[in-house]
């Protein structure tokens, strides 16, 4: 038997704490997606074989709260860490990305944003809460915590923020 090195415990505990992320973000992916498939599409699904990848926004691009009338596409905002950005894997194997590849090809023209930002902590997700809050978004899917457990932050500290 292998001797239990710091290394290895740190590295078990932290497989443990992002499994259990991954499961809170699959749940939520998975519940919005047939909850979205139960509602009628106004508009067929496109034919075509391309699809619309997430559009990703910047600190200088703000999504527009003008001009989102009555005919304005619901507006998802994927709000998180790096699980959420995509850290590691191309932008169009994002999880919003996916998620907004679903959308079209099941004929819902939702627009998809993903404002993951690598490295976010709660808090820094709580500052950014009003710019994101600036899109007017329809649906807010949240994921964030991975690395305050990381940094040790208390839980009662995630909780308040």
């Amino acid at each position: 038997m292998a001797p239990v090195t710091p290394d290895v415990l740190c590295r078990f505990a932290i497989q443990r704490y992002l499994t259990g992320r991954w499961l809170l973000v699959a749940a939520c992916v998975f519940l919005l997606v047939p909850g979205v498939g139960g509602c009628e599409p106004k508009e067929p699904a496109l034919q075509s074989d391309e699809t619309q990848p997430a559009r990703t926004v910047s600190s200088s691009n703000v999504p527009s709260a003008s001009g989102r009338g009555v005919e304005a596409a619901p507006r998802i905002v994927a709000f998180g860490n790096s699980l959420t950005a995509g850290l590691g894997v191309s932008p169009d194997q994002s999880y919003p990305a996916q998620l907004q590849r679903r959308l079209l090809e099941a004929g819902y023209h939702h627009e998809v944003i993903n404002a993951g930002v690598s490295g976010d902590t709660t808090t820094g997700g709580l500052r950014r809460l009003d710019w994101i809050l600036k899109s007017r978004p329809s649906m807010v899917i949240l994921e964030l915590g991975a690395n305050d457990g990381l940094r040790g932050q208390p839980l009662s500290l995630m909780a308040s923020n």
